[in-house]
Parts: structure tokens; sequence; C-alpha cells
């Protein structure tokens, strides 16, 4: 993406991180395959593929003061079938390890934050991996239309909680299952399903789209917000490991087999 902009979503309509990364700067040409050297991925219509009416996880660009300088993310391309690993969270000689049942998966670094996505914009995300310690909660009701306000960002969303699936759990809008202890590779992971619903004070996720949505985490440092549209379904994970927390969202509404594989094989180490 050749320009840099106050503010990015990624939307889950596989993900969405939802259905497609969203850019909200007027005059942004964006061209996937200059990704690389872009702040952050670029913007994308949602794939054809995607039904026309889900859009799950979004990362949108926010945060005033932040640092913009480490904010690089490592477009991988597509990637084959079988082991990946990344480090962008968990240093060598740590990592998070996962196995690509598939071809063509988008695997995107940013610091903090790993997005598998469904295409190279992020658009669509199966699994997207925050690290609890650098990540924020929106709290009150978003205004798309004022993403490109660094203070109105910063007002909505507060520290990460120390419990973050029992706190989740009881946000307006949220039907929550009971938290389950799983094991993940070896990992004990606390899980949470979920299926968002309509709440008082919703608003759509971006202008020209009326489908209410649910923002959720965000990334300062990258700019990054996560959000499902209503109706969605999401599985989230808390991972502990010695004193690291992950948070992992596996988006449920379109392809939850391809998704649910992803997660089952992801490993962390420190």
């Amino acid at each position: 993406m050749p320009c840099m902009t106050h503010h990015q979503f990624i939307r889950s309509t596989i993900v969405t991180l939802i259905g497609g990364v969203l850019l909200l700067a007027a005059g942004c040409s964006t061209d996937p395959a200059t990704s690389a050297d872009t702040e952050v991925p670029p913007a994308a219509a949602a794939p054809t593929t995607a039904p026309a009416t889900t859009a799950p996880a979004t990362t949108a660009e926010a945060a005033a003061g932040d640092d913009n300088s480490s904010s690089t993310p490592e477009m991988i391309g597509s990637a084959k079938a079988g082991p990946f690993r990344s480090t962008s969270i968990l240093p060598e000689p740590g990592g998070i390890e996962l196995d690509f049942p598939v071809d063509g998966l988008f695997p995107i670094d940013l610091p903090g934050l790993l997005l598998i996505a469904s295409d190279p914009s992020g658009s669509q995300t199966y699994v997207s991996v925050f690290d609890a310690a650098r990540t924020s909660v929106f709290d009150k009701p978003i205004d798309a239309t004022q993403f490109s306000d660094p203070s109105y960002m910063g007002q909505q969303s507060s520290p990460m909680p120390d419990d973050f699936l029992t706190w989740f759990s009881a946000q307006p809008g949220i039907a929550a299952g009971p938290i389950e202890t799983v094991d993940l590779n070896g990992n004990t992971a606390r899980r949470l399903a979920v299926t968002f619903e309509p709440f008082d004070g919703g608003l759509p996720c971006m202008p020209g789209d009326e489908r209410v949505c649910h923002f959720f985490l965000l990334r300062p440092e990258v700019r990054a917000a996560y959000t499902q549209f209503v109706g969605d379904e999401a599985a989230i994970y808390d991972v502990a490991i010695d004193d690291k927390h992950l948070i992992v969202v596996v988006d449920l509404s379109v392809e939850p087999e391809l998704a649910n594989q992803l997660v089952e094989s992801l490993k962390v180490s420190m």
C-alpha cells in the first residue's frame, strides 16, 4: 500500500479482519504487490468467493501518538500447505507454529499481531493472534466515520482487562457460552465461544455499509482494530505461556472447518 493512513481495519468475512481490510483515507491508491513496503496491509474489497452478507474480523488503524517506525508488516506471500512459524510475537528461540492444511493462505506479521488470512490484504482472516500486553479493548460503540481521528480512537478504548474472556462475555450484544479450559498442543488455554448479536448504540463497520459491527480489539502501535458483524460466530482463546498471554480470535462465520484446523495446530513456545 503506497500511502500512509490513520486507520485501517481487518474484518473477518471469513474473517474480517471483516471481509476486507479497509483504508479510510481519501486519495489512497492500493496495490497488494507493493504492500511489503508499507505500514499496514493494503486495502481490498472482500473476495468474490465470500458471501456478501458476512465479513468477520476487522483491523483498523488508530491510536494517537504511537510510533509508526515498527509497524511495517512482513508480507510473506501465499504459503504452501505445511508447517509455518512466526516470531513476531514470541521471539526466538520461541515462536508460534501452525500447520497450514491448504495452499494459498497468507500469513501477515505485524508487531504484536499475527494474521492468517485468505488474501494478501488480510481482508479475511481465519485466525488472528494478539499479544495481550500490547492490545487494548473497545468498551464504547465506535463511529467508523471518526476512525481518522486518533484522539477519538483513544477515548473509545481502554487497557486490556486482566481477565479478557470474562470481561468480553459480559459486553452488550455478546451471547457467550461458558469459559472452558482446553489444551492446545501442550499449552493450557481458556476458550470462549461467542455469537455477536444486536446491541443498543451499535453502528455500522464502515461508511456505506449498514450492517452493525462489534469492535473489540485494538493494536494501537500498528493501528489495527478487530471487528465482527452482528450474526457472526467466533471462538476466542486466552493462551498463557510463562508471563505471556495471547488472545487468539478464530472466525467461525464462513469456513469454520478450516479455521478450526488452523487453531488446533497452533503451538506456542518461549
